[in-house]
Formats: structure tokens, C-alpha cells, sequence
């Protein structure tokens, strides 16, 4: 064997591996059993820059707080009960964690409903502490609601804000101040308009790419039915709302069902789709996902088929999304609600869904990950992606009777775990983790509200909490020099377990080059935008965006942290570098030995040699 080609093999077996990662169960060991709690939110309430989990127990009456940590047992301590003459005949529906008084603590929104009164909503706001596992004192909205309000920056203070329709029927505004623990209510710009769908599904995401978060709300004439339902586009014209002329019908007729929107820019075009999940039967055995998204090229907003129907599974059997509980429970109803994240980094958005089948008279209610490939039929081809169920995740399979199924990255290392809630007798809240050893790359991305920064409160420099409605986008070049983009919005979705993360997770696929720019958006209430890009973002990598002074973008901090060393992956990955190393070194070394003796031996048979002809 020629020294060349030896030298090849030693780097054909230095290639590294891809090994297809997989579910692991920790539930145990991370959560320790909650048996009948409902997972509703996630938020970092300890203010220790590790996201924490917020769940409804004990059959609707108190708020767990499960606070998450970098090793070990996740923390437990119960947050809110019904615990006084005001709160003990109501049931808890929702909870949504955020800042609505601008002191950099994590708040809590909880809706109540009355068993005497169950069609009004009831909206308690909790206030936190620089303890971080409690809260202190407790708001109530004087008006009752008709459904969960939504929360927002109305006003671009970067204290959040409460959007709701109050019995009435006509739309209010609760705008939250820094430095006061009350509300100022004003009405909603515009004429009196339809009523909220419901389940109310409203947003509060960018719809014109310009990084500056606009409104998207759903409402529905009840008297005609889901063929009604319309969504209202508001675009933030310099600090004021105004309502698009013509109002978004449904994509088809003969929908019987609707489920919750949802918003990520799910083709890689770098612009935000609306998708829609919907049903064509009653029962939705025929489950569909369209799409409505702004072709880049055309700049106008239409209806694209993303997926025409969920294949049936290798036994045969066709599932369809789960609908909500008709039965009278303790249990809220959740939505058909699609959980959006990029599970295996690829650079395409996944879903996370609850489907059902029902064959001679069992019922199965599971949850499965639907993967966003690429489209090979005629249907999808304009949006040129679509999505495939995973059916091989045992894991996800052996939990029946799911109710929620939320992505979360459990460890913060930047890899899209999974949580479950199910229901019955083996029911309770259940956790895997992400074991993914694929050649892929991402970038983790938190922005704050950014409300101080060198003068805050305390003795160590909170990193203030998560704001709703901040528009994050990338783009990047791939090793084919190719330009791949994506854009997200930050908790833009509130009701009815949205359960959206806390953090934007961007998945780069097998592209290890820097990210070439990093673009964020706050909500603006001047002509000025309030929007900064970064350069040459490291991969692997997790940020936290401060936009302190929210008027000055030019000033504002990025704080970013490379994966840690204390990761797994990390330390496999140095495993592995430093055996591949020293094996080719042994390698080397051995050819170096081979050689020095090859010439040694040549230099013995050339003195010979010469010796000989010299007598």
C-alpha cells in the first residue's frame, strides 16, 4: 500500500458519523411525578436565565411553579390557589406569565371561570417578586370578559399590555405602565365589528416584513357558522393600528372545523406564513393545513393547500386532528393547535400535533411530529414544502390519551425537546429529551423587554423578562453559497395553551458558517422603527437581546453564550476529536518509523554496495 493511499484511508475513517438521535424518558427524574396538573405556560419566572414551567392543579384551584435548572430535579413550589371567598368557586383556565408592570419581574395573568356564572371570564393579575419563587398581591380587571384576552405591547413601552372583548361585546385595551400595578382601559380604534371567534385565536406578529409586530385577529358571525370566520389584519402604521380593507375568508368552502392559527415563516422565504389547521368533517378524519402566505416576488398575501391530508399510518389507520372535550370536565378544552419548532434543525419549522383514530369503537389520542419536507405533489407545490407524520417515535407513542403536547428545550442547549399531557388513570405531565447527534447547527435567540439595564433593581443585573411580539430574523450562507433565511416571532400567541417558548430556536441545517446577519424587532409606537441587525453571528450559539434604551436600537446589548461545556454533545464531540487526533498521530507515528527504517535499511544496501565495487 502506497504511502498516498494510506494516508487517504486515515481520512475517510475520520469522518465523523451521523447517528440518528432519539427520545429518551425523564419524566422521573426531571419532574419526579405530577400526577394532575395541566401544563399552561412557560416563562423564566426565577429571573436565572433558565425558562420554568407554569401548571394548573388540583383540578383547576392553584399554579404550580416547576422551575427549571441547568442539572438535576426540576424545583417545585405552588405559586397561586383559590384560596380566599373571591377565588374558591372558580376554576383556573389559563395562565400567561409576563411583565405588566415594568419592573422587570415576571408577572402572572390567571383567567378564573365562576360555576355560577361559566360563560364570563374573570382575569387576575398576580405581581412578582425578586424572590422569584412568589408572588405578592393580586389585580382584578373590574370588567368580566367573554373569552381569554390576548396580550400585546399596544402601546410600545415594552410593558405588556391585555386585549380582550368585555360582555358587551365591544373590544377593550388594558394598558399596563411601568412603575403602577393597575390598568388604564381604552377603547379599541374602529367601529364596533363582529364578535371574537371562539375559541378566541388572535395574534400579535408581523404581517408586512418590516420586523415591527402588527395584530391578527379572528372573529366569526355566529348566527352562519365556521363558513364566517374571518382574520382581521391591523398593520402598526407609525405607532397606530389600521385595519386592512378586505378582512381574510377562510381558504374553502365545506370547513367544519377550525383550529388555531399559528405563525412562523415555515417555506425558508424570510417572510411570516399564516397557517390553519381544518377539518372537512365534523369528526376530522379529513385534518388539512393551508397556508396563507405573501409571495416575495408578488408582494400580495393568498391561500396555498400545505397538506392535503394525513397518509394513513403502516396499520392502515387514518388520523386526524384531536378535537376538544364535549363532556362536561374540570379539565380545560384545548383547541386543535399546531406547536411549531425546528425538532431536527434543518431550517424548517416542524409541527408538533395531537391527532386521534378511532377503529371499532378504540379510540387512540396521541401525539406525533409532523415533519416539514419537501413537496413532491402538484397540491403543495406553490408553498413547495408540506409535512409528513413521524410515525416511529416510541417514545411519543406509548403515552395514550394526550391532551397538550408543547416543545420546549429542557437542558438550554439549543435541542427542541418535548412535554405531554395526558389524561385518565395513568395521566400526568411527561418529559423526553432530545438525544440529537446530527450534523446540524442552530442559533437560540431571547429578547427582554429591556427596561433597564446598569440601574436595576437588586444586587445582580436581571436580564429583564420575556416580552411578547419581538420579530426575530437570520440569514446565512451555506456551503454552497446558497442564501437561507428565516423569521419567527416571539410569544406572539397567548390563549387556550398556546404554550409557545419563551425564545426563538433557528435551526441552520449542516451550514457550521457564521450567520450573516441577525435582524430583531420591537414594537414601535413613533415613525421610527425600533429594529437593529447583528453580523456575523457565531453558530451554536444562544443570545439574549437587551434593547435598552428601547428609543436608542443603536445601543442596544447582545449577550451571547456558546453551547456549554458541561453538554454531552459537547464533550462527545471532544471525545471524539481527541481520539480521531491521536489516532492519526499513532498513524503518522508509525509511517514516520517506517520511514526512518526504510532509509536506513537503503542506506546499509548503498554501502554494501559501494563496498563491493570498490574491490
Amino acid at each position: 500500500m502506497t504511502r498516498k493511499k494510506l494516508l487517504s484511508l486515515i481520512v475517510c475513517a475520520s469522518l465523523v458519523l451521523v447517528v440518528e438521535g432519539g427520545l429518551n424518558d425523564v419524566t422521573s427524574s426531571l419532574l419526579g411525578g405530577i400526577d394532575n396538573g395541566i401544563l399552561a405556560a412557560f416563562a423564566d419566572f426565577t429571573g436565572d436565565k433558565n425558562a420554568d414551567l407554569l401548571v394548573i392543579t388540583n383540578n383547576g384551584t392553584s399554579v404550580l411553579l416547576v422551575a427549571g435548572q441547568k442539572e438535576g430535579k426540576y424545583f417545585r413550589q405552588t405559586l397561586i390557589e383559590n384560596d380566599d371567598a373571591e377565588t374558591k368557586d372558580t376554576r383556573i383556565t389559563s395562565v400567561m406569565p409576563s411583565d405588566f408592570d415594568g419592573d422587570g419581574h415576571t408577572d402572572t395573568l390567571i383567567t378564573r371561570q365562576s360555576h355560577q356564572n361559566p360563560d364570563a371570564v374573570i382575569v387576575d393579575i398576580y405581581w412578582g417578586t425578586d424572590t422569584g419563587y412568589r408572588v405578592q398581591g393580586r389585580y382584578r380587571l373590574p370588567q368580566m370578559l367573554r373569552d381569554q384576552p390576548s396580550l400585546l405591547d399596544y402601546d410600545g413601552d415594552m410593558v405588556t399590555d391585555i386585549f380582550g372583548e368585555i360582555s358587551s361585546g365591544m373590544r377593550r385595551v388594558w394598558r399596563g405602565k411601568k412603575g403602577h400595578r393597575n390598568f388604564t382601559m381604552e377603547k379599541f380604534p374602529g367601529k364596533p365589528m363582529a364578535p371574537f371567534k371562539f375559541p378566541s385565536c388572535n395574534a400579535f406578529i408581523d404581517l408586512n416584513n418590516d420586523l415591527i409586530p402588527d395584530m391578527m385577529v379572528t372573529v366569526e358571525d355566529k348566527a352562519t357558522g365556521n363558513e364566517h370566520i374571518r382574520f382581521e389584519y391591523w398593520i402598526n402604521k407609525d405607532g397606530n393600528f389600521v385595519k386592512n380593507s378586505t378582512d381574510i375568508s377562510l381558504p374553502t368552502n365545506g370547513i367544519k372545523q377550525v383550529g388555531q392559527s399559528a405563525f412562523i415563516d415555515i417555506n425558508g422565504d424570510g417572510l411570516i406564513d399564516h397557517l390553519l389547521p381544518v377539518c372537512l368533517d365534523k369528526d376530522c378524519n379529513q385534518s388539512q393545513i393551508y397556508v396563507h402566505s405573501q409571495q416575495a416576488s408578488e408582494g400580495e398575501w393568498s391561500w396555498s393547500l400545505m397538506m392535503e391530508s394525513i397518509p394513513a399510518d403502516e396499520a392502515g389507520q387514518t388520523w386526524g386532528f384531536a378535537l376538544p372535550k364535549t363532556k362536561i370536565s374540570t379539565e380545560p378544552r384545548i383547541p386543535i393547535t399546531l406547536r411549531l419548532g425546528d425538532f431536527n434543525l434543518d431550517g424548517y419549522p416542524d409541527i408538533l400535533a395531537v391527532l386521534r383514530t378511532e377503529n371499532k369503537g378504540k379510540v387512540q389520542q396521541k401525539a406525533f411530529i409532523l415533519n416539514n419536507v419537501a413537496c413532491t405533489t402538484r397540491a403543495c407545490s406553490k408553498i413547495r414544502r408540506t409535512f409528513q407524520a413521524e410515525w416511529h417515535t416510541p417514545a411519543l407513542s406509548n403515552v395514550q390519551n394526550v391532551d397538550v403536547a408543547a416543545f420546549f428545550d429542557i437542558y438550554e442547549n439549543g435541542i427542541l425537546d418535548i412535554f405531554l399531557h395526558n389524561s385518565g388513570p395513568k395521566g400526568g405531565l411527561h418529559a423526553f429529551y432530545h438525544t440529537f447527534n446530527g450534523d446540524a447547527y442552530f442559533v437560540k435567540v431571547t429578547v427582554v423587554n429591556g427596561l433597564c439595564l446598569d440601574d436595576c433593581p437588586g444586587k445582580e443585573q436581571p436580564q429583564g423578562t420575556n416580552v411578547v411580539g419581538p420579530t426575530i430574523n437570520y440569514m446565512i450562507y451555506d456551503s454552497e453559497g446558497n442564501l437561507l433565511k428565516g423569521v419567527e416571532g416571539q410569544l406572539s400567541q397567548s390563549t387556550h395553551f398556546a404554550l409557545q417558548m419563551p425564545y426563538t430556536v433557528f435551526g441552520l441545517g449542516q451550514t457550521p458558517n457564521y450567520v450573516e446577519s441577525l435582524g430583531v424587532g420591537i414594537s414601535s409606537p413613533k415613525k421610527e422603527k425600533r429594529t437593529k441587525t447583528w453580523k456575523s453571528i457565531i453558530p451554536n450559539s444562544q443570545i439574549i437581546i437587551i434593547p435598552y434604551p428601547i428609543d436608542v436600537p443603536g445601543s442596544w446589548v447582545s449577550k451571547l453564550f456558546i453551547s456549554p461545556l458541561h453538554d454531552k454533545q459537547v464533550l462527545y464531540t471532544g471525545a471524539t476529536l481527541i481520539g480521531t487526533c491521536g489516532f492519526v498521530a499513532g498513524i503518522v507515528g508509525i509511517l514516520h518509523w517506517r520511514e526512518k527504517r526504510e532509509d536506513k535499511i537503503e542506506k546499509l544496501q548503498e554501502a554494501q554496495k559501494f563496498h563491493f565495487d570498490a574491490m
